[in-house]
């Protein structure tokens, strides 16, 4: 445990000290002009914007000589504008939302007042983006937790129209029984190699596989997500590629305390079955599992989705943090792969009267298991007036248990459990802010790094085959041992 939290701690100092890299995270921003009764504008206006979502709670900036204002680098969050300008009666605008990378246009109108007064304007916030082209879906958590999907990768890509999932293992993603998995998204035809996924515009995704720009080993713990933003086309120079761009804008804590809790699932009594009559003499066919004296449906085990976070303030409007906890996964029976009758009576095929080393018993079929867990935590910290720090640090593990039974080419005996774990993901961000404007935001990824094991059961002797590559590259350790495994279980 200790070799664990040592490890982190190091890589976040290494990550801050010696290892920059530039993204550019996604934030709101609120610009617009400032005039007068008369259509003339006003500049030196000081436009300050404030919001719970704000660490030091009110950002401002000064109008220049056109009137023109912009205050970049704004988390999700309900905004209220205000403009004040000596001789000029205050204006304020309120119930302004963010999201995303989204840049709202709030235009301040101040008339000349002999006393001081404020004149606060209600009404819709704006909706149309008009100094950003990008196409883009914004999936707020509400709006996650609301919806009959489920919380996956691909789950949320069915959201957005013209997008199209690939899961490993084929199939579609159905109110989460695919499991959190590898595979890729692609739009209206775009290639799977062509995206990126990103925290908090950290790149996470890996070359796993064929999957290109899309896939990944580090699955979104979405009780650390406050929302997701899709961006599917007309993205903006920084992005070089034409593909899906997903990303996971994470909760912060705030001077209040919050928590958040989910808890979904399923099992199989939950499962309809659609075979009628018409199709019974098909699936009657030698390799399906309705055959001989199994009748039920082939489907799910289990789904399940459990999630808690906590957020809140160390010191007030200085240190806040945000924990978050998730453990979700998948069983699901396959109706091409079947245990082993003959299993065990290699040496001596005869004394079951099969003769062969291999029959399907068609009474029990393989079970697909696929989990994940994982522990994150958040730390947001105002060092000064003009300087906010974030540090985050994940734990995770995983498992794509009995894999290959899907494609019916083994037996859950003979299957791999591909075991990945701990898969640490630190990211630090120093953004220096002045004038409202973010100078810099330097991105610093100190270390993903994950060790796996593929387990086989297998009869004979172990062997084996251990390396690791740091630093977002792929490290796995490889073990062949003998002895059945059809089913493995987190232990929480």
């Amino acid at each position: 445990m200790f070799s664990r939290f040592a490890r982190a701690h190091i890589a976040v100092l290494a990550g801050i000290v010696l290892l920059p890299a530039v993204a550019q995270a996604q934030t709101g921003s609120i610009a617009g002009s400032v005039t007068d009764e008369t259509g003339g504008v006003l500049p030196g206006v000081t436009v300050e914007v404030a919001s719970p979502a704000l660490i030091e709670g009110v950002r401002a900036t000064v109008t220049d000589g056109a009137g023109l204002y912009t205050i970049t680098a704004l988390r999700p969050g309900t905004y209220t504008v205000t403009f004040t300008l000596p001789g000029f009666n205050t204006f304020v605008r309120d119930g302004i939302e963010l999201s995303g990378d989204f840049t709202a246009n709030v235009d301040g109108t101040m008339t000349v007042g002999s006393i001081e007064e404020t004149v606060t304007v209600s009404g819709a916030s704006p909706v149309i983006d008009v100094q950003n082209v990008v196409s883009q879906q914004n999936l707020s958590r509400e709006e996650i937790d609301t919806l009959p999907t489920s919380k996956t990768y691909f789950g949320l890509a069915a959201l957005t129209p013209g997008m199209t999932q690939l899961i490993s293992g084929g199939g579609h993603d159905v109110g989460g029984n695919s499991g959190d998995v590898w595979g890729y998204v692609q739009f209206h035809g775009s290639s799977e190699a062509d995206g990126i996924v990103m925290w908090d515009g950290m790149t996470i995704n890996n070359n796993i596989g064929l999957g290109g720009g899309s896939s990944k080993q580090y699955f979104l713990n979405q009780a650390a997500v406050e929302e997701m933003v899709i961006s599917t086309s007309d993205m903006n120079a920084e992005y070089p590629f034409g593909g899906v761009a997903t990303n996971a804008i994470p909760k912060e804590g705030a001077n209040t305390f919050s928590y958040y809790v989910n808890v979904s699932g399923t099992n199989g009594g939950l499962q309809q079955n659609n075979v009628d009559a018409s199709l019974e003499p098909r699936l009657a066919q030698p390799g399906f599992a309705t055959q001989g004296t199994r009748k039920e449906k082939i489907g799910v085990d289990k789904i399940w989705d459990y999630g808690f976070g906590l957020g809140g303030p160390l010191v007030n409007d200085r240190v806040w943090f945000y924990t978050a906890h998730r453990w979700w996964g998948a069983q699901n029976e396959q109706y091409r792969s079947f245990a082993n009758v003959a299993e065990g009576y290699a040496s001596n095929p005869g004394a079951t009267g099969y003769g062969a080393l291999y029959r399907a018993d068609l009474t029990q079929p393989s079970v697909l298991d696929i989990w994940n867990r994982d522990n994150s935590i958040r730390f947001t910290i105002q060092a000064s007036e003009r300087n906010k720090f974030t540090v985050s640090q994940s734990f995770q593990d995983n498992c794509a248990c009995t894999y290959w039974t899907q494609w019916g080419l083994s037996d859950p005996a003979a299957a791999i459990n591909y075991t990945y774990g701990p898969i640490n993901l630190t990211q630090a961000q120093p953004p220096a802010v002045r004038g409202g404007r973010i100078d810099s935001q330097e991105q610093h990824r100190a270390r993903i790094s994950r060790r796996g094991a593929a387990r086989l059961a297998r009869p004979g002797g172990d062997r084996h085959v251990d390396g690791g590559v740091h630093g977002g590259r792929r490290g796995h350790r490889a073990a062949a041992r003998g002895r059945r495994s059809p089913q493995l279980h987190p232990v929480l």
